[in-house]
């Protein structure tokens, strides 16, 4: 994952990795079988530079979110399957300058997942590939790092903030052990 989204002249951020779970709830209550339920964690690694300085403080930042959605799949056959999938849920992260006190971030709100997956739908290899575009917003609180470096106290880089991910799903469902 990373946010590609206004990070302002001072706040960057580089890739990082992402654990999502999914709970197939369409399957057990018996409607739409695409339906499910979600926990994902981020752990973005951001880090605050500052004009005409080559200093640079590192974020040791968590994550969560939770939501549902669905799969919409565009192409199912024996040999392939593909399509996409949009998802609605709650965020909410804190942070803090790594190794030294005094700096935290703090933010909640709601987000967004529209992805792209495709993959081979067989017992032999249950597995999909997946591209996510997130939206990460909040209707009253900008994202906010509050900082001990002088003159950058609060770096406030706005409401709304993007991030695209890409990953590789393993779907229990389809293994060897599913009736």
């Amino acid at each position: 994952n990373i946010f590609f989204s206004n990070g302002g002249n001072n706040v960057r951020n580089d890739v990082w990795l992402s654990l999502k779970t999914t709970l197939n709830a369409g399957r057990i209550a018996g409607f739409w079988k695409d339906f499910n339920f979600y926990y994902e964690y981020l752990a973005p690694k951001f880090f605050t530079q500052y004009d005409n300085e080559n200093y640079r403080e590192y974020w040791t930042t968590n994550a969560h979110s939770v939501g549902a959605g669905g799969k919409i799949p565009i192409n199912v056959s024996k040999n392939f399957r593909h399509g996409i999938g949009v998802e609605l849920g709650y965020f909410w992260m804190k942070g803090n300058i790594t190794n030294i006190g005094g700096g935290t971030v703090d933010w909640d709100g709601i987000n967004f997942n529209f992805e792209y997956f495709a993959g081979v739908p067989s017992c032999r290899y249950p597995f999909e590939l997946f591209v996510n575009l997130g939206i990460y917003h909040n209707f009253s609180t900008n994202l906010r790092f509050f900082t001990r470096y002088p003159n950058y106290n609060d770096i406030n880089i706005g409401k709304t903030h993007m991030s695209v991910s890409l990953g590789i799903r393993y779907n229990l469902l389809n293994t060897a052990f599913d009736n």
